[in-house]
This record gives C-alpha cells, structure tokens and sequence, in this order.
C-alpha cells in the first residue's frame, strides 16, 4: 500500500523532528501502541497490539528515524509474529517551515504478510491513505500541545 499527501501543523518543523526522537510521543502518536523502548540514538523497540475478533495480535517490531538533508526525515519500521505475520513500513517526512507552522510531505510505502496482510486486503481500498493522514494527526496532537 502506498500514500502520499501534506499536512500542516502549527508547530516548528524541529518539535516535530524531536518528538519523532521521543519514545513517550512516539507510543502517543503510533496507532495501536502498547510499548516503546528506546534502543539507541533514533531506534525503539515498539510493541503493537490490536484486537482482531476474539484474538489479540502482537506484534514487536523495530523502528529506526533517520535525517536526511532539507529537512527530511525517515522512518523505517519492520517487525513479524508468528500469528500476527509481517509488517514493513518506510515513511519520509519532508519538514518545510511555513508562517506558523510546518508543511510536512509524507510518502508511505506499507507491506504486511500473513493475517495482517488478509486484514488489510479486507480494509477498504483507500485505508493507507486515510492511516497516513490520522498518523500526522496524532504527531500534530503531539507536538501542538507540548
């Protein structure tokens, strides 16, 4: 699945790049959450779980924020359960400061195996589009309030 877009948040584009190096805002803004341990300078370990019918899946999963020139910030996230199945992620934020404010450009590139792929075959066909635009929201959440 792929997505791309922009959002504006009413904050500076270095209190979003900080709270992407935060593990308490990091486990506020990821969806599904249940725990985020730092693992060195830009990586956590991050534990999602979600209730799929009678089950709850877990997944553990590494996630790594890297900076990149003009302002651009990736995201890499990988993990696999042995129920859950597999999940990849790479997410690049583009931060460019406005009156206000920052832009940020985001492109998303999602591949999930096993029943987290089959759960996402059945979600409707706009769902990492409309995943990307509430994850920005929450980091707008976040970094809003601070």
């Amino acid at each position: 699945m792929q997505a791309t877009g922009k959002r504006r948040i009413e904050a500076a584009p270095t209190a979003i790049a900080a709270a992407l190096e935060d593990a308490d805002a990091l486990g506020r803004i990821l969806p599904s959450c249940e725990r985020v341990t730092p693992a060195g300078p830009g990586r956590f370990d991050v534990e999602f779980a979600r209730k799929a019918g009678p089950m709850t899946l877990r997944l553990r999963t590494a996630l790594a924020v890297t900076a990149e020139p003009g302002g651009v910030r990736r995201i890499e996230i990988a993990g696999r359960s042995a129920v859950a199945g597999s999940l990849r992620a790479v997410c690049t934020l583009r931060l460019d400061p406005v009156p206000a404010g920052t832009q940020v450009h985001y492109d998303l590139a999602l591949e999930t195996g096993g029943l987290l792929r089959r759960l996402a075959a059945a979600a409707a066909p706009d769902a990492a589009e409309k995943g990307a635009r509430r994850l920005i929201d929450r980091r707008r959440a976040e970094v809003e309030r601070r």
